[in-house]
């Protein structure tokens, strides 16, 4: 269109508009009537351009809904450029124009030939620009339908992880007894004395039981103290098989969880998790570690003591069907047991676990070689032992015990390896084989 065409068809446009409102006797708006639709204009198809662009909305849409959407986006954009630049009378609405009137035909054209593989233009620029199409987001869109303003939080949550299931062995896996392996274990004296003492009480109820007479009430749940490595949870899996042999327990599997797995975030979590996992436990043992952070030192705003309560009901409405384990250390679990009286009278049989000595913790670690195929030397014997013994001699509160000293195993095979990497061919009896060289120093464990 010429310059001369164009002016016409505005001063055309602009009679229309000005015989519009002199029609009304409102002949002071008409400027300003003529400009606000030209700036509507502007901003309408400057909104609608980002929303084609930007693929706002186009994740709820099915492809073919995506690209009639997408190319009616173009089309108008394109038809509100061409009113900009034929009907505006201001200087800056026309350069707009032109400037959206050329990324519209570029946009729309590359539209045209690659809409097939990419539907999103925002991904189509990307690659354009050299970098890559942006990934659409893997986290689900929140369902605010279901959402719940008090609890600050929406229904649709990512499942935890579920809790750790030890099953009783079986048929060809139990090589040994149970009480074999009980018998095993390094130390523990006083330990397996308890433990054989309940064992001896539940075969003496199924005798009572098998002659007639009334079996006796008894309440199994047991509260383990002892710094971690002194073979809690070990000891708890061995009793989880006991009893099922004693017929006491129906499964004898082992449930395994921190305690704060028990306890929910939000008001009303809590109680439906102590009531799944005391579900997953029946017939079998939850062992519970760290039992004495459910009695948090704020109650109030944790939701600890709810689950604690809910536990100990559970103990009393079943106590006959599973056997709930509470491990922690010594002065923690004390702390515990004083402050809350149901527990006193629930939990009433009570071992504890005490640290290994020196000797102890270097038949650890030449039963972890004897399990593992490896053999000592006589100085790497001899080192193991120094070493022991310092871990005694310097252990803290909280002394790790076995788990220190499997610790100082794994360092001895990566010492091990880091030797054997030099040799062309290592023989067999290299590969099982550690030399005194290959034990770790004191100061380089992490116990």
């Amino acid at each position: 269109m010429s310059i001369q065409g164009k002016f016409a068809a505005q001063n055309l446009a602009h009679d229309a508009m000005a015989n519009f409102f002199l029609s009304r006797g409102v002949e002071e708006l008409t400027a300003i009537g003529f400009y606000a639709l030209n700036g509507t204009l502007l901003i309408t198809y400057l909104l609608i351009f980002l929303n084609l662009l930007m693929g706002w909305g186009s994740d709820k849409k099915t492809e073919k809904e995506k690209h009639f959407g997408n190319a009616l986006g173009i089309a108008a954009t394109g038809l509100a450029s061409i009113y900009t630049l034929l009907y505006a009378e201001l200087y800056v609405f026309q350069t707009w124009g032109w400037m959206f009137l050329l990324a519209v035909l570029a946009i729309g054209t590359a539209y045209a030939l690659r809409y097939r593989k990419l539907p999103n233009l925002r991904q189509a620029l990307g690659r354009w620009l050299g970098g890559s199409a942006p990934k659409r987001s893997t986290i689900p869109p929140v369902d605010f339908d279901n959402f719940d303003e008090d609890k600050q939080m929406t229904k649709q949550k990512v499942a935890p992880l579920p809790p750790k299931t030890v099953p009783a062995r079986t048929g060809t896996k139990a090589r040994i007894s149970a009480l074999e392996e009980l018998d095993s274990l390094i130390g523990l004296r006083d330990v397996k004395k308890k433990v054989l003492d309940k064992h001896a009480l539940v075969k003496s109820n199924q005798m009572r039981k098998r002659a007639g007479l009334a079996p006796m009430a008894m309440n199994h749940h047991m509260v383990f103290t002892g710094n971690p490595g002194t073979g809690k949870t070990t000891v708890a899996r061995i009793l989880g098989e006991i009893f099922l042999k004693a017929g006491l327990l129906s499964s004898g599997h082992v449930v395994e969880i921190g305690a704060r797995e028990l306890v929910g975030q939000y008001t009303g979590q809590t109680l439906p998790k102590v009531d799944k996992i005391v579900a997953k436990a029946m017939g079998g043992v939850l062992f519970i570690d760290e039992a004495y952070s459910l009695l948090p030192k704020d109650p109030i705003r944790d939701f600890g003591p709810e689950a604690l309560a809910r536990l100990l009901q559970h103990i009393d409405d079943y106590f006959d069907q599973f056997i709930v384990i509470m491990a922690g250390y010594e002065k923690e679990m004390d702390w515990m047991i004083k402050f809350n009286p149901g527990m006193q009278s629930r939990m009433k049989t009570r071992i504890h676990f005490p640290d290994y000595e020196a000797g102890e913790l270097a038949m650890i670690f030449e039963l972890e070689c004897k399990k593992k195929q490896f053999a000592l030397t006589h100085d790497a014997r001899e080192k193991i032992n120094s070493l022991c013994a310092q871990m005694h001699a310097k252990k803290e509160e909280q002394f790790g015990n076995g788990r220190a000293v499997r610790n100082a195993f794994e360092s001895s095979i990566v010492n091990q390896a880091r030797r054997l990497v030099e040799k062309k061919a290592p023989s067999k009896r290299d590969l099982q084989t550690f030399f005194a060289d290959d034990i770790p120093a004191l100061d380089e464990l992490d116990w």
